[in-house]
């Protein structure tokens, strides 16, 4: 299945959208920084403003590393 970014990764606060081709919409949030960059998957009823999610994205930032 492909699927496109429909913007740039920028450090907006705004979510972003990565698009599917039945038009299905998943939101995330990227901080641009150094490799290796880390990618949060987050589990079932999860969100990404949850405890985990903004711990490791402030973790992230601290050390300049990219996350998504």
């Amino acid at each position: 299945m492909s699927m496109l970014i429909d913007a740039s990764m920028t450090n907006e606060p705004e979510p972003r959208f990565l698009t599917q081709e039945d038009g299905t919409r998943i939101a995330y949030h990227h901080t641009l920084g150094k490799a290796p960059g880390v990618i949060f998957c987050g589990g079932f009823m999860s969100d990404m403003t949850g405890t985990k999610a903004t711990a490791l994205e402030k973790a992230c930032k601290d050390q300049g590393r990219a996350y998504t």
